[in-house]
């Protein structure tokens, strides 16, 4: 599990997380909820270990894989070199191929659309033989039918994995996540923590309708 311990975090005057406790279990989808710049990217950075100017502690954490806001792909490889980048060639092509990517795997990321772009940032990241994962807006953009085929390839390759997640849509927090944390605006503290208790693959609609109406109370 990963354990954050007084965490805190300012920029300049600005007080973003104000001593921060929370234990964040192993083997589930954690989706951290809160207002926009309220701090979620932020503390997404903290536990990555990508910022290191705060106080307070952050245990738990080993190998880290991440799909960051922005795709980050290195506009000079193509689709199946960035994935390749951190993965061998035989995981890179069952990816690309569930990813329905399998014609763009030789295209560069100015040849390809935007949520051709997420799709590959987002295999990369599940590429990665990481104990934590962490997925910010990972399913941007993308539409319906696109992001059922990626609920079942995020759970599918997250399984013995500490998963971190933020969204903005309710309806991917409900099919995705084992809990919910809320936290407020200011200060980063927590305000709601809710544990979903059917198992994601056994979420009809009905639940996943009654979870979304939990999230927006």
């Amino acid at each position: 599990m990963i354990k954050l311990e007084n965490l805190s975090k300012s920029f300049g005057d600005r007080l973003v997380i104000d001593n921060l406790n929370a234990v964040i279990k192993d083997n589930q989808i954690t989706c951290i909820s809160s207002a926009s710049g309220a701090g979620k990217t932020t503390l997404l950075r903290i536990i990555a270990g990508l910022e290191n100017q705060y106080t307070g502690s952050v245990s738990g954490v080993q190998k880290v894989s991440v799909t960051f806001q922005e795709d980050r792909l290195f506009p000079w490889l193509t689709a199946r070199q960035n994935i390749e980048i951190v993965s061998d060639s035989a995981k890179t092509q069952t990816l690309l191929k569930q990813m329905q990517l399998t014609n763009e795997a030789d295209k560069y990321p100015n040849e390809l659309s935007g949520g051709m772009c997420r799709r590959v940032s987002l295999a990369r990241s599940l590429a990665v033989q990481s104990d934590v994962l962490i997925l910010d807006e990972p399913l941007k953009g993308l539409d319906t039918e696109l992001k059922e085929k990626m609920y079942s390839l995020i759970l599918e390759n997250s399984k013995s994995k500490i998963v971190i997640m933020t969204t903005h849509e309710t309806v991917d927090v409900a099919r995705l996540a084992d809990r919910v944390i809320s936290f407020s605006s200011n200060g980063f503290k927590v305000q709601k923590d809710i544990v979903f208790d059917v198992p994601k693959n056994q979420r009809d609609e009905k639940v996943v309708l009654e979870y979304i109406e939990l999230i927006k109370n």
